[in-house]
């Protein structure tokens, strides 16, 4: 939380660099670790899951090196439908 701490200064002490109505504690969540609150933020955004799920993947796509990922079966239908959508 000590982070969350330095920000609240920052929002307060200088000037248009975190603007007044963001909410640290509620939003940032950086106590969680800094990819749930990237998931959080993108949720609050109104990101879909499946979205979400997909960028998240990248390093299942890493680890693969070119051969076929080792996917959920929830995971490898949300890709699909993803590509369908576009």
């Amino acid at each position: 939380m000590a982070i969350l701490t330095q920000l609240k200064w920052l929002q307060a002490n200088v000037d248009d660099l975190i603007l007044p109505n963001v909410k640290l504690f509620e939003d940032m969540g950086v106590g969680r670790g800094f990819r749930r609150e990237s998931n959080g933020q993108a949720g609050i955004q109104g990101v879909l899951k499946p979205f979400i799920g997909m960028i998240n993947r990248w390093s299942i796509c890493e680890r693969a090196k070119g051969k076929i990922m080792n996917l959920s079966m929830s995971a490898h239908y949300s890709d699909i439908c993803l590509k369908l959508v576009r």
